[in-house]
């Protein structure tokens, strides 16, 4: 018999749950209709859905301990440029 362990181990690419997958989705589409209309409405909804995006991002990655997700650094990062892209369109 072999003894149970005690420690549990964590994968290295922690899990993303589905509302941050519905948030990139938001992200995605908020981008792509603020590059095809380029009106203020469009670009400020989208500036508030990256923002979002990156704020949900970092606080799962680094709150309350840092946790590695390679899924949630990209998400971060697309955040950012997608935040720099809609501010030199408006």
């Amino acid at each position: 018999m072999e003894p149970t362990p005690t420690r549990r181990y964590e994968p290295a690419d922690r899990p993303v749950q589905i509302p941050e997958y519905a948030l990139f989705v938001a992200l995605d589409t908020a981008a792509f209709a603020a590059f095809i209309w380029p009106g203020r409405l469009v670009i400020g909804i989208g500036i508030v859905i990256a923002l979002g995006t990156l704020a949900v991002s970092l606080a799962r990655l680094l709150l309350p301990t840092v946790r590695f997700s390679l899924t949630r650094a990209v998400f971060a990062v697309l955040a950012v440029l997608v935040l720099l892209m809609l501010l030199v369109i408006g």
